[in-house]
């Protein structure tokens, strides 16, 4: 084969291949790439061009695999999601605790809850906090002090606003006022200068009008 045909050939290679590929046969592809061959005049080494212009495009199998592990991403996401939100809502409700439908806060021949915090009057949630905390630990005298209860007497006090991320309140009130601690979030006390707070410095606005 001469140059000029060679170049001839190569010039009309994209159509030719295009047009094997319209075929999904293999046997057709090379008798359709035999027959354009001869119809433009060349005769070379067929089988070889045939098996390049019939070989498929290599980015097409690059191109499939990101689509499957997208669509595997996005069942394992189906699945997962369902089971975080289930840990974080720790139990399922709405408010990220579970709450503590045996917890008393009437308990007989103690003080209420209620009569405690009204005696108080922590006006901060965080000062909410240190009472609710150090009622549960000094006067009703639970065996374990944990965010889940502290939170359940958040819901239940009268006048008292329920917190939308109790372990957050419960944290920063450690962090800024030194009242509790949360070092174990499911084994909360309070400090020595938590006690002396709620004891002693308790009312605030009392103590201020005196």
């Amino acid at each position: 084969m001469g140059e000029a045909e060679l170049d001839s050939l190569l010039a009309r290679m994209p159509k030719i291949a295009a047009a094997v590929n319209e075929f999904k046969s293999e046997a057709i592809q090379q008798s359709v790439f035999n027959a354009l061959l001869a119809a433009y005049g060349f005769k070379v080494a067929q089988a070889t061009l045939a098996s390049a212009a019939q070989e498929p495009d290599p980015l097409q199998g690059r191109e499939a695999e990101p689509a499957t592990k997208v669509a595997d991403e996005g069942a394992k996401q189906k699945v997962s999601a369902p089971a975080k939100q289930k840990r974080s809502n720790g139990g399922g409700t709405t408010t990220g605790f579970k709450f503590d439908r045996d917890l008393n806060l009437r308990p007989e021949g103690k003080q209420s809850f209620a009569e405690f915090a009204a005696q108080k009057s922590p006006a901060s949630n965080e000062d909410k906090v240190a009472v609710a905390v150090y009622y549960l630990e000094h006067v009703l005298e639970v065996p374990t002090v944990t965010s889940d209860l502290v939170a359940t007497v958040f819901r239940i006090a009268e006048g008292w606003r329920e917190s939308k991320n109790i372990r957050s309140l419960l944290r920063n009130t450690s962090g800024r006022k030194g009242t509790i601690t949360t070092t174990d979030l499911d084994d909360i006390h309070t400090t020595a200068h938590g006690r002396n707070f709620v004891e002693h410095d308790l009312p605030i606005a009392a103590k201020a009008k005196a």
